[in-house]
């Protein structure tokens, strides 16, 4: 059996989860945003769960092959989630969103594969 939980704060976390709880620390841990990607042929689906639009501006950007995800908050502008993918071949034109329950999915086409 491999498990990679790990407790703190009485809480029972995975990896991500746990290093995330300690690097923000003024947050409680339900609060966090979560993120998780998806792979699918035409695209990627970016998914982040504890996403309040009422709290939360995220901002994207794409250097070298990198897309940098920062969540801040609305009131100070403070940066309280950054998460970096390597994702080759994206069409940073093409991102769509969508939020519902406190969670944000984003939709990131890839570009055509051309082969001459």
């Amino acid at each position: 059996m491999n498990n990679a939980s790990l407790i703190y704060n009485n809480s029972v976390l995975d990896i991500d989860n746990f290093i995330d709880a300690v690097l923000h620390k003024d947050y409680p841990v339900s609060k966090i945003p979560i993120c998780e990607i998806a792979e699918k042929p035409l695209f990627y689906f970016i998914t982040i769960k504890n996403f309040y639009t009422h709290k939360h501006n995220f901002e994207l950007f794409y250097k070298n092959k990198f897309l940098i995800l920062r969540i801040k908050d609305k009131d100070n502008t403070k940066t309280t989630f950054t998460r970096i993918f390597y994702l080759d071949n994206i069409d940073i034109k093409e991102i769509s969103h969508t939020y519902y329950n406190n969670t944000a999915k984003l939709k990131i086409f890839k570009l055509p594969n051309i082969s001459w």
